[in-house]
Protein backbone atom coordinates (compact mmCIF):
# COMPACT_ATOMS: atom_id res chain seq x y z
CA UNK A 1 0.00 0.00 0.00
CA UNK A 2 2.60 2.36 0.91
CA UNK A 3 4.67 1.90 -2.56
CA UNK A 4 1.20 2.59 -4.29
CA UNK A 5 0.76 5.54 -2.33
CA UNK A 6 4.45 6.47 -3.39
CA UNK A 7 3.73 5.85 -7.09
CA UNK A 8 -0.05 7.82 -7.22
CA UNK A 9 2.19 10.72 -5.37
CA UNK A 10 4.91 10.71 -8.38
CA UNK A 11 2.08 10.09 -11.21
CA UNK A 12 0.07 13.31 -9.70
CA UNK A 13 3.56 15.86 -9.35
CA UNK A 14 4.39 14.42 -13.00
CA UNK A 15 1.04 15.85 -14.20
CA UNK A 16 1.04 18.59 -12.86
CA UNK A 17 4.82 19.76 -14.02
CA UNK A 18 3.16 18.66 -17.39
CA UNK A 19 -0.02 21.33 -16.76
CA UNK A 20 2.37 23.81 -15.35
CA UNK A 21 4.77 23.43 -18.40
CA UNK A 22 2.04 23.49 -20.89
CA UNK A 23 0.56 26.52 -19.45
CA UNK A 24 4.52 28.60 -19.51
CA UNK A 25 4.68 27.66 -22.99
CA UNK A 26 1.12 29.05 -23.68
CA UNK A 27 1.96 32.09 -21.24
CA UNK A 28 5.35 32.88 -23.22
CA UNK A 29 3.39 32.70 -26.89
CA UNK A 30 2.24 36.38 -26.64
CA UNK A 31 4.39 38.76 -24.61
CA UNK A 32 3.31 40.73 -21.81
CA UNK A 33 3.37 44.50 -23.26
CA UNK A 34 3.37 47.83 -20.84
CA UNK A 35 1.98 50.58 -23.09
CA UNK A 36 4.51 52.99 -23.51
CA UNK A 37 7.36 50.15 -23.69
CA UNK A 38 10.00 51.34 -25.23
CA UNK A 39 10.85 49.96 -28.73
CA UNK A 40 7.29 48.54 -29.59
CA UNK A 41 4.34 49.40 -32.44
CA UNK A 42 2.30 52.42 -31.73
CA UNK A 43 -0.83 51.76 -30.04
CA UNK A 44 -3.38 53.79 -32.25
CA UNK A 45 -6.44 51.81 -30.94
CA UNK A 46 -7.99 48.86 -28.37
CA UNK A 47 -10.49 46.42 -28.56
CA UNK A 48 -12.78 45.84 -26.08
CA UNK A 49 -15.49 43.36 -25.38
CA UNK A 50 -17.47 42.20 -22.42
CA UNK A 51 -14.03 40.33 -20.95
CA UNK A 52 -12.45 44.01 -20.15
CA UNK A 53 -15.77 44.72 -18.08
CA UNK A 54 -17.47 48.68 -17.85
CA UNK A 55 -14.36 50.71 -18.27
CA UNK A 56 -14.40 54.27 -16.97
CA UNK A 57 -13.54 57.41 -18.68
CA UNK A 58 -10.89 57.55 -16.95
CA UNK A 59 -9.85 54.40 -17.95
CA UNK A 60 -9.89 55.44 -20.99
CA UNK A 61 -8.59 58.56 -20.86
CA UNK A 62 -5.47 57.16 -19.55
CA UNK A 63 -4.81 55.04 -22.53
CA UNK A 64 -5.46 58.17 -24.38
CA UNK A 65 -2.25 59.40 -22.48
CA UNK A 66 -0.50 56.56 -24.26
CA UNK A 67 -1.65 57.19 -27.76
CA UNK A 68 -4.86 56.11 -28.34
CA UNK A 69 -6.93 57.62 -30.59
CA UNK A 70 -9.87 54.82 -30.78
CA UNK A 71 -12.01 52.27 -29.41
CA UNK A 72 -13.39 49.08 -31.24
CA UNK A 73 -16.06 47.94 -29.17
CA UNK A 74 -18.21 44.62 -29.43
CA UNK A 75 -21.20 44.80 -30.25
CA UNK A 76 -22.91 41.42 -30.83
CA UNK A 77 -22.25 37.79 -32.03
CA UNK A 78 -24.16 35.16 -34.61
CA UNK A 79 -27.78 36.10 -34.16
CA UNK A 80 -28.09 35.88 -30.30
CA UNK A 81 -26.21 37.80 -28.18
CA UNK A 82 -25.01 41.15 -27.47
CA UNK A 83 -22.45 43.05 -25.06
CA UNK A 84 -23.98 43.79 -21.95
CA UNK A 85 -20.88 46.01 -21.24
CA UNK A 86 -20.96 47.84 -24.44
CA UNK A 87 -23.04 50.95 -24.05
CA UNK A 88 -21.09 51.71 -21.32
CA UNK A 89 -17.99 51.42 -23.27
CA UNK A 90 -19.22 53.41 -26.22
CA UNK A 91 -19.86 56.43 -23.41
CA UNK A 92 -17.28 56.31 -21.88
CA UNK A 93 -14.66 56.17 -25.07
CA UNK A 94 -16.86 58.82 -26.45
CA UNK A 95 -16.21 60.99 -23.15
CA UNK A 96 -12.69 60.78 -23.50
CA UNK A 97 -12.86 61.65 -27.30
CA UNK A 98 -11.56 58.39 -28.71
CA UNK A 99 -13.16 57.17 -32.30
CA UNK A 100 -15.71 54.80 -31.57
CA UNK A 101 -16.03 51.72 -34.30
CA UNK A 102 -18.09 48.41 -33.03
CA UNK A 103 -17.51 44.95 -34.29
CA UNK A 104 -19.96 41.86 -34.47
CA UNK A 105 -18.41 38.41 -34.16
CA UNK A 106 -19.19 36.15 -37.29
CA UNK A 107 -21.14 33.09 -36.93
CA UNK A 108 -22.29 32.63 -40.41
CA UNK A 109 -21.80 30.02 -42.55
CA UNK A 110 -24.06 30.71 -45.66
CA UNK A 111 -25.02 34.18 -47.81
CA UNK A 112 -28.60 34.28 -45.97
CA UNK A 113 -27.56 33.45 -42.61
CA UNK A 114 -24.12 36.53 -43.24
CA UNK A 115 -27.85 38.59 -43.89
CA UNK A 116 -29.40 37.69 -41.11
CA UNK A 117 -26.21 38.44 -38.52
CA UNK A 118 -25.49 41.68 -40.06
CA UNK A 119 -29.49 42.39 -39.79
CA UNK A 120 -29.05 41.65 -36.18
CA UNK A 121 -25.75 43.48 -35.97
CA UNK A 122 -27.41 46.65 -37.30
CA UNK A 123 -30.50 46.80 -35.61
CA UNK A 124 -28.32 47.03 -32.37
CA UNK A 125 -26.19 49.93 -34.09
CA UNK A 126 -29.40 51.62 -34.86
CA UNK A 127 -30.82 51.13 -31.06
CA UNK A 128 -27.20 52.61 -29.84
CA UNK A 129 -28.12 55.66 -31.70
CA UNK A 130 -24.17 55.20 -33.63
CA UNK A 131 -24.45 56.93 -37.00
CA UNK A 132 -24.40 55.65 -40.34
CA UNK A 133 -20.98 57.14 -40.64
CA UNK A 134 -19.44 54.47 -37.42
CA UNK A 135 -16.82 52.34 -38.97
CA UNK A 136 -18.91 48.43 -38.66
CA UNK A 137 -16.51 45.49 -38.51
CA UNK A 138 -16.79 41.80 -39.15
CA UNK A 139 -14.86 39.46 -36.94
CA UNK A 140 -13.95 36.73 -38.96
CA UNK A 141 -12.47 33.99 -37.15
CA UNK A 142 -14.66 31.65 -35.77
CA UNK A 143 -14.50 27.91 -36.72
CA UNK A 144 -17.55 27.78 -37.55
CA UNK A 145 -17.23 30.57 -40.53
CA UNK A 146 -14.91 28.33 -42.09
CA UNK A 147 -17.68 26.65 -44.30
CA UNK A 148 -18.74 27.14 -48.03
CA UNK A 149 -17.40 30.07 -49.65
CA UNK A 150 -16.08 32.31 -47.02
CA UNK A 151 -15.17 35.32 -49.37
CA UNK A 152 -18.40 35.52 -51.12
CA UNK A 153 -20.03 34.89 -47.36
CA UNK A 154 -17.99 37.55 -45.87
CA UNK A 155 -19.21 40.15 -48.83
CA UNK A 156 -22.97 38.84 -48.39
CA UNK A 157 -22.89 40.42 -44.51
CA UNK A 158 -20.94 43.84 -45.96
CA UNK A 159 -23.46 44.09 -48.66
CA UNK A 160 -26.15 44.41 -46.06
CA UNK A 161 -24.37 46.68 -43.92
CA UNK A 162 -24.42 48.45 -46.66
CA UNK A 163 -27.90 47.90 -47.89
CA UNK A 164 -28.77 48.79 -44.20
CA UNK A 165 -27.13 52.08 -45.11
CA UNK A 166 -23.86 51.83 -43.21
CA UNK A 167 -20.97 52.07 -46.04
CA UNK A 168 -17.91 52.55 -43.24
CA UNK A 169 -16.54 49.08 -42.98
CA UNK A 170 -13.37 47.09 -41.78
CA UNK A 171 -13.19 42.81 -41.87
CA UNK A 172 -10.74 41.63 -39.04
CA UNK A 173 -9.11 38.44 -39.22
CA UNK A 174 -5.90 36.57 -39.66
CA UNK A 175 -3.05 35.03 -41.90
CA UNK A 176 -4.30 31.43 -40.44
CA UNK A 177 -7.94 32.05 -41.01
CA UNK A 178 -7.15 32.71 -44.74
CA UNK A 179 -4.50 30.20 -44.87
CA UNK A 180 -6.94 27.85 -44.21
CA UNK A 181 -10.38 29.04 -45.93
CA UNK A 182 -8.66 30.78 -49.26
CA UNK A 183 -10.15 33.95 -48.31
CA UNK A 184 -9.45 36.38 -50.30
CA UNK A 185 -8.54 40.02 -48.71
CA UNK A 186 -8.35 41.93 -52.44
CA UNK A 187 -12.22 41.36 -52.67
CA UNK A 188 -13.08 43.77 -49.36
CA UNK A 189 -10.25 46.67 -50.48
CA UNK A 190 -6.82 46.10 -47.88
CA UNK A 191 -7.14 49.16 -46.51
CA UNK A 192 -10.41 47.52 -45.15
CA UNK A 193 -8.62 44.50 -43.68
CA UNK A 194 -7.75 44.53 -39.63
CA UNK A 195 -4.77 41.85 -39.69
CA UNK A 196 -4.50 40.15 -36.47
CA UNK A 197 -0.77 38.06 -35.84
CA UNK A 198 1.50 38.49 -32.73
CA UNK A 199 5.15 38.71 -32.97
CA UNK A 200 7.17 36.70 -30.42
CA UNK A 201 9.24 40.55 -30.23
CA UNK A 202 6.96 42.80 -31.23
CA UNK A 203 9.40 45.68 -32.46
CA UNK A 204 8.64 49.40 -34.02
CA UNK A 205 11.47 49.04 -36.41
CA UNK A 206 9.98 45.81 -37.95
CA UNK A 207 6.36 46.37 -38.76
CA UNK A 208 4.69 43.14 -40.30
CA UNK A 209 1.05 43.51 -42.40
CA UNK A 210 1.28 47.15 -43.92
CA UNK A 211 -0.30 46.63 -46.88
CA UNK A 212 -3.14 46.26 -45.08
CA UNK A 213 -5.50 48.68 -43.36
CA UNK A 214 -4.53 48.09 -39.28
CA UNK A 215 -2.38 45.08 -37.55
CA UNK A 216 -2.88 43.77 -34.20
CA UNK A 217 0.01 42.91 -33.04
CA UNK A 218 -0.48 41.92 -29.17
CA UNK A 219 -3.62 40.70 -27.18
CA UNK A 220 -1.97 40.99 -23.72
CA UNK A 221 -1.38 44.44 -23.31
CA UNK A 222 -1.63 46.93 -20.10
CA UNK A 223 -1.88 50.00 -19.12
CA UNK A 224 -0.96 51.69 -15.95
CA UNK A 225 -4.01 52.00 -13.70
CA UNK A 226 -6.50 50.14 -15.92
CA UNK A 227 -7.14 47.04 -15.04
CA UNK A 228 -6.67 43.82 -17.05
CA UNK A 229 -5.13 42.95 -20.71
CA UNK A 230 -6.33 44.55 -24.12
CA UNK A 231 -5.43 43.94 -27.47
CA UNK A 232 -4.01 46.31 -29.06
CA UNK A 233 -3.05 47.86 -33.26
CA UNK A 234 -1.51 49.87 -35.25
CA UNK A 235 -3.08 51.86 -38.13
CA UNK A 236 -2.09 51.95 -41.83
CA UNK A 237 -4.72 54.15 -42.80
CA UNK A 238 -7.89 52.03 -42.16
CA UNK A 239 -11.49 53.53 -42.83
CA UNK A 240 -11.68 53.75 -38.59
CA UNK A 241 -8.94 56.40 -38.33
CA UNK A 242 -10.00 58.28 -40.91
CA UNK A 243 -13.22 61.19 -40.75
CA UNK A 244 -14.33 59.86 -43.87
CA UNK A 245 -13.75 57.17 -46.24
CA UNK A 246 -15.50 55.07 -49.15
CA UNK A 247 -14.88 51.80 -49.49
CA UNK A 248 -11.21 51.00 -51.01
CA UNK A 249 -10.17 49.29 -54.14
CA UNK A 250 -6.82 48.82 -53.54
CA UNK A 251 -5.11 45.73 -54.83
CA UNK A 252 -2.32 45.72 -53.29
CA UNK A 253 -0.36 41.81 -53.59
CA UNK A 254 -0.32 40.12 -49.97
CA UNK A 255 3.15 39.93 -48.62
CA UNK A 256 4.41 36.78 -47.67
CA UNK A 257 4.44 35.95 -43.92
CA UNK A 258 7.18 34.31 -42.28
CA UNK A 259 8.12 33.21 -38.70
CA UNK A 260 4.65 34.42 -37.23
CA UNK A 261 2.99 33.02 -34.22
CA UNK A 262 -0.68 33.33 -34.17
CA UNK A 263 -3.00 32.87 -31.44
CA UNK A 264 -5.54 30.52 -31.79
CA UNK A 265 -7.38 31.08 -28.45
CA UNK A 266 -10.00 34.08 -29.53
CA UNK A 267 -9.13 36.98 -28.10
CA UNK A 268 -12.18 38.95 -29.69
CA UNK A 269 -14.63 36.87 -28.64
CA UNK A 270 -16.54 37.72 -25.11
CA UNK A 271 -19.64 36.83 -23.45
Amino acid sequence: MHYFKQLILVLIISILSIAVLVHRVYATGVPSITAGQAGTPRTDFVDVSSWNGRLTTADFDNMKSHGVKGAIVKLTEGTYYINPNAQAQIASAQAAGLQIAVYHYAKYQTPVSAISEANYFTTFVKQYGLTNNTVLVDDLEDSATRQGDVTQNALAFRDRLAANGYQRYMLYTSPSYIAATKLNPNTFGLRNIWMASYPYQPTANNLWHTQYGAWQWNSKTSFPGVPGFFDVSIDYGSPFLRQSQSLSTATTATKPIDHIFIQQVNQLQGI
